[in-house]
């Protein structure tokens, strides 16, 4: 990805053209400093697993430190980056992780919340505390392993595809058709993902191993490796004393959302963007499935208001269909331009795909593959083509045009939205 987007919370960028993204796909070997082996450093071992393999395997692990990372980096290559931070490292099926967040104690209102999600670890991490009220390193990353692999599972479900179901080989198509040039998703490299509790470790990463300067966030690809990273900041942009690091319901809201982005441009190769309709109203839905207070946008042009705090947007959606003033599928369909989307754009992207969804994930999965379908990875659409393949898939997988689309989801926001 290039540099270009500012976002609210995150940077992100759109792909290169396709040809600098036709990945060349070669073993990554640890560096020198890596396969030295560690000092001793007692950090290093996890209290829940301790570094068993047995434990490992048993909670989808495949292993801590050392491990590679982006194009020609690896963990001990982050390290020396950052400096002075210890740092944990997990990599599962389908992400390698790692994370300098330190301990966390739970807030009373988020308690619930994560205690359910500690329930769900403690199945494959037996000495996880499931009513702990302080998050340490450790049980942090793994909480954030636990959300990256079932946003994982769930798109992949949504889509109505298995693992198997991708090549492990470039240039390879399957029963199923072209699925991309790799086993995850069609990537050829795991999904990364980036924990930093500063954004000055955001930003020391972000210049050695990208092209972005931001100390926010990142949203990017590793073309060589064929990786899409994702980096989340806890310390927020401004904010003083008990207000300056975000809370753990905040950071899971920012995973969703643009993880979401990153499973959904990664899915059959990343060489082309869809509508931002498609990836930014699905990272809406994703995102406030975790809690619908906390809002996150890839771009917006009222960048001088605190958009974050306007979430209860379904009286939004309901007074505006009520008053007939709302854009059309139409047009809000057929942007391509993030420039484009203001505020109450973004609220209305939400609540289209919010329509869909609620006719079922899998019809929204059999767009997505419509939407991403060609031959080969070397084939890429043009706008004009991807429009009229959506039109075409949305009446043929919901039975109605665009126009059709704007009565339907009027009908359904007046049935089925707060008007207050």
């Amino acid at each position: 990805m290039e540099a270009g987007l500012a976002l609210a919370r995150v940077s992100a960028a759109r792909p290169r053209p396709w040809v600098a993204l036709l990945f060349v796909l070669l073993a990554c070997p640890l560096t020198g400093a890596q396969a030295d082996g560690d000092e001793e450093e007692p950090w290093r071992e996890d209290p829940f697993t301790r570094n068993e393999p047995a434990a490992l395997a048993a909670a989808g692990y495949e292993r801590f430190h050392p491990i590679e990372f982006g194009d020609r980096h690896g963990s001990r290559d982050v390290e020396e980056v950052l400096g002075d931070v210890e740092m944990v490292w997990i990599e599962t099926e389908h992400f390698r992780i790692g994370s300098t967040l330190t301990s966390y104690k739970v807030r009373n209102e988020e308690k619930k919340r994560i205690a359910e999600e500690l329930k769900a670890l403690a199945e494959h991490l037996p000495r996880v505390k499931k009513n702990a009220r302080t998050l340490e390193p450790w049980l942090r990353a793994h909480l954030y392993a636990q959300r990256a692999e079932q946003a994982y599972a769930q798109f992949q479900d949504m889509l109505g595809l298995q693992d198997q179901d991708f090549p492990t080989e470039r240039n390879t198509v399957g029963e199923r058709g072209y699925l991309g040039e790799g086993p995850y998703l069609g990537q050829p490299g795991k999904f990364l993902l980036l924990l930093f509790e500063k954004r000055s470790e955001c930003g020391r990463y972000a210049k050695r191993y990208t092209d972005l300067d931001n100390d926010t966030g990142i949203r990017h690809t590793f073309e060589r490796q064929g990786s899409l990273l994702l980096g989340l900041v806890a310390e927020r942009k401004h904010g003083k004393d008990e207000q300056a690091f975000k809370s753990e319901t905040e950071l899971a809201c920012e995973l969703a959302f643009n993880l979401t982005h990153n499973l959904a441009n990664g899915f059959t190769y990343y060489t082309f963007s869809m509508p931002v309709w498609i990836t930014e109203g699905l990272a809406h839905y994703n995102g406030r499935q975790v809690f619908e207070e906390e809002n996150n946008f890839t771009f917006v042009q009222e960048l001088g208001q605190d958009l974050t705090v306007e979430w209860d947007w379904e009286p939004k959606v309901h007074g505006r269909v009520r008053h007939d003033f709302y854009p059309p599928a139409e047009e809000l369909l057929s942007r391509f331009d993030w420039g484009t989307l203001k505020f109450n754009d973004q609220v209305m992207l939400w609540s289209r795909v919010d329509y869909l969804m609620s006719l079922g994930p899998e019809k929204f999965g059999q767009l997505i593959r419509r939407l991403k379908q060609r031959e080969t990875g070397s084939i890429v659409p043009t706008p004009e083509q991807l429009l009229a393949t959506q039109a075409a898939a949305i009446q043929e997988i919901y039975g109605f045009d665009l126009a059709g689309f704007d009565e339907a989801w009027a009908r359904w926001v007046t049935k089925t939205y707060r008007s207050k």
